[in-house]
């Protein structure tokens, strides 16, 4: 069973948050995957995955983001994280991870953020 809580939030300007709450792992992972498949497509235009509430994340979870933004940024959408926790913050900068999902202190950051221009694929 998934220690794993997702909450779908529509925004204005075809955004959804994403709040994740709990341990983002294998178990997890199938979970959120559904979640953003049933997020109508007018509203996957910027997916913000709201991170505050995750208390852990696998490369698994993490495998599941970037494949999530692979799908969004396909169809011409875009993917950002707000309130990464620490360790989180530091694997993904470690990673290189930051240029393929940018991170902000705040959900409003992440929703106000002009879109990359240069994005990478």
């Amino acid at each position: 069973m998934s220690q794993l809580t997702i909450q779908l939030t529509p925004k204005p300007g075809g955004a959804t948050v994403v709040t994740v709450s709990g341990v983002a792992d294998l178990a997890g992972a199938g979970e959120l995957e559904r979640a953003i498949k049933g997020v109508p497509p007018d509203h996957m235009r910027h997916v913000v995955f709201d991170l505050g509430g995750v208390t852990f994340i696998s490369s698994i979870g993490i495998g599941v983001l970037l494949k999530i933004r692979s799908w969004i940024t396909n169809d011409g959408g875009r993917v950002s994280l707000a309130h990464v926790g620490r360790m989180t913050k530091e694997t993904f900068t470690h990673a290189g991870l930051q240029k393929l999902l940018p991170m902000y202190d705040r959900v409003d950051d992440a929703l106000n953020a002009a879109p990359p221009t240069d994005p990478t694929p």
